[in-house]
């Protein structure tokens, strides 16, 4: 029979996701999302008029954004998974996948407008070499573009 003890010595040390922080680091990391969320925002009905190097910034916005997210989220979530019972685990889940949602929300703007640009805007683009880290998510984010 596998003890609570035991189980303690096979999770993850998750610590290094939110710079040794626990909980807090969770927080700022969140915070960090929202801030670059707020200059994402600046790009709202303008993906249109971009130029590949004004392309290449959002997208290394997004990176970011991405990347801080899914530092929080993964944190969150794995560590609620080693102990399921735990209501403040629970608690902390939901509150990371509640705000993220709500940013995500807020970003939904930047795949519509990316997908409502015509094929030689885009194509020219998806040329330039500083996009190259990008285009196959690029070109992703508009396959579904007739629906």
């Amino acid at each position: 029979m596998t003890t609570d003890t035991d189980l303690t010595a096979l999770t993850w040390n998750l610590e290094p996701l939110v710079y040794d922080k626990g909980e807090a680091g969770v927080d700022e990391l969140l915070e960090r999302a929202d801030r670059l969320a707020d200059e994402l925002e600046r790009f709202r009905g303008r993906i249109g008029e971009l130029d590949a190097s004004a392309l290449d910034e959002m997208l290394n916005l997004l990176a970011e954004l991405k990347d801080v997210s899914g530092r929080a989220s993964s944190f969150a979530v794995l560590r609620f998974s080693a102990k399921t019972t735990e209501e403040q685990r629970g608690a902390l889940m939901q509150r990371v996948q509640e705000r993220l949602t709500t940013i995500n929300t807020r970003l939904t703007f930047i795949e519509l407008e990316w997908a409502d640009l015509d094929d030689e805007k885009v194509d020219r683009l998806l040329a330039d070499d500083r996009i190259d880290r990008a285009r196959h998510y690029l070109r992703s984010a508009r396959r579904y573009r007739p629906h």
